[in-house]
């Protein structure tokens, strides 16, 4: 047996086309941030220890959008995202992530994400749009990958996303295809020797209540590519999410998400990766 490698690249919760969340969730819908404007995304997650039986084995995870802790223990990280929109359209964005924990001599700052998104159907605000959302992922150091907080070769992919605005829910599925090489000279993490699939995928959909204009709940299931060439395939994914708008600029946003091989008492007993996380979208 080898050991679990959870991955959730990219699900489905954000929750308003024109007051998008971008954080904690994995991805935005299909609408596009206004021309001229900028939204800030800034939220902390924390992987608690993981839960399995086989206690010889530890369980290892990947954490969505390629925000990516490949360890055996705790991690705890804050994602950083500035979004730009650039025509009516299209819109841009640059991410990182700084480790707070692990730690070492490695640099605490991975996970370099840019990505553009185009919205080339519907306006985003209601009944159905598409859009689709290429991204780069740059190059972790070696010391990075053997440390377990990402990928040291370049990488990249797209995701489609659908969405459907109505006046009291919203729904959105998502397909994400990612290419993720790794230096196979080095070990990921505390794996010393990776088998790894580089093209991975997501298949996703989300509801999500309106309960208020300032107030909304989401909740998504997702498969999502089991990174261990000795794994089944697909591993499931489900989130909890909430929103709240303190003013029209200003987002709380907050989730619960869990892991597993399978929709059964793995679920509860383990193995499986359990990841909380708390943020704030500002736009201005």
């Amino acid at each position: 047996m080898k050991f679990l490698f959870l991955l959730c690249l990219s699900c489905l919760l954000a929750f308003s086309p024109t007051a998008k969340a971008y954080e904690p969730f994995f991805t935005d819908d299909a609408g596009t941030l206004e021309q001229g404007k900028y939204q800030l995304d800034i939220y902390s997650y924390n992987i608690f220890e993981k839960s399995d039986p086989n206690q010889k084995f530890k369980s290892l995870e990947l954490d969505p959008e390629d925000q990516i802790y490949f360890g055996g223990d705790r991690s705890m990280a804050f994602p950083i995202t500035i979004t730009r929109g650039i025509t009516k359209n299209v819109e841009a964005s640059f991410g990182l992530v700084y480790y707070q924990q692990p730690s070492g001599s490695y640099f605490p700052i991975a996970n370099w994400q840019l990505a553009t998104k185009y919205l080339f159907y519907g306006d985003g605000q209601r009944g159905f749009s598409f859009a689709v959302r290429p991204y780069l992922n740059f190059p972790e150091t070696k010391d990075q990958q053997i440390a377990g907080l990402g990928m040291a070769k370049m990488g990249g992919g797209s995701n489609t996303i659908g969405s459907y605005y109505g006046e009291q829910y919203d729904i959105y599925m998502n397909v994400d295809i990612t290419y993720a090489p790794y230096n196979e000279n080095i070990p990921m993490g505390t794996d010393l020797n990776p088998d790894n699939r580089k093209m991975l995928y997501t298949f996703g959909i989300a509801p999500v209540w309106k309960v208020s204009p300032n107030f909304k709940i989401g909740f998504d299931i997702a498969l999502v590519s089991a990174i261990s060439n000795s794994e089944s395939p697909f591993n499931t994914s489900l989130q909890l999410g909430f929103l709240y708008s303190i003013r029209p600029d200003i987002d709380l946003v907050a989730s619960y998400l869990r892991t597993s091989h399978l929709l059964t008492n793995q679920f509860v007993e383990g193995p499986h990766s359990s990841i909380g996380k708390l943020g704030v979208s500002i736009r201005f």
